[in-house]
């Protein structure tokens, strides 16, 4: 499963994540479609990009 790298841009309090409290400027990985969800919820801004299909095969 594809993770991405997220920064947490909201001022919730108490928002956690995998159990852990996250706070706004924390970066934490997540899956694509964590990162959508948390997109949705207005705790993000933006997902990055999907790598190309050159830096796929690379890995």
């Amino acid at each position: 499963m594809e993770t991405v790298k997220v920064t947490i841009t909201a001022e919730k309090p108490n928002h956690t994540h995998a159990g852990k409290p996250v706070a706004r400027g924390d970066e934490i990985e997540v899956s694509r479609a964590d990162a959508e969800f948390l997109l949705r919820r207005q705790l993000i801004t933006k997902i990055p990009a999907e790598p190309k299909a050159d830096e796929k095969r690379d890995k």
